[in-house]
C-alpha cells in the first residue's frame, strides 16, 4: 500500500509549472486548427478536379471506375498492337524469302546496279 509518499513516481502529480498556461494552450489549439484548415482546403480543392454524380458530391467512384476502363482500353489496344506488328513482320519476311526463293533478289541487285532488265535476264 502507498504510504502517500510524494516521491513515489506512480503517485506524484505533475507540478503546476509542469503545466502548459491557458495562453499557450490557446496557441496550439490555434496552430492546430489552422493546420486542419488547411488540409480541408486542399482536400475540398482536389475534390473540386472530379466530376458530380446525381447526388451533387464529387464522384469518386465513377472516377476510379473511368480509369480501370481506360487502363483496360489500353491493354486491349497494346494487344491489337502487337498482333499487328506480328502480321506486318511476317508478311515482310514472307517477301523476303519470296524474293529470295524466286531470285528476285538477283534481279533487284542488277537494277540497282543500273543494269538495264532486258540484260539482266540474259
Amino acid at each position: 500500500m502507498h504510504s502517500g509518499n510524494s516521491s513515489d513516481p506512480l503517485v506524484e502529480r505533475r507540478r503546476a509549472s509542469d503545466q502548459p498556461s491557458n495562453a499557450e494552450l490557446h496557441k496550439m489549439l490555434t496552430e492546430i486548427h489552422a493546420a486542419v484548415m488547411d488540409l480541408k482546403r486542399g482536400h475540398d480543392a482536389t475534390l473540386t478536379a472530379f466530376t458530380t454524380n446525381d447526388l451533387g458530391k464529387p464522384d469518386l467512384d465513377g472516377h476510379r471506375k473511368a480509369h480501370l476502363g481506360m487502363i483496360h482500353a489500353a491493354k486491349v489496344m497494346d494487344t491489337y498492337k502487337t498482333e499487328a506488328v506480328k502480321k506486318v513482320l511476317g508478311y515482310v519476311v514472307a517477301f523476303i524469302i519470296g524474293l529470295v526463293v524466286t531470285g528476285g533478289t538477283d534481279k533487284i541487285r542488277d537494277l540497282v546496279a543500273g543494269k538495264p532488265a532486258a540484260v539482266a535476264a540474259k
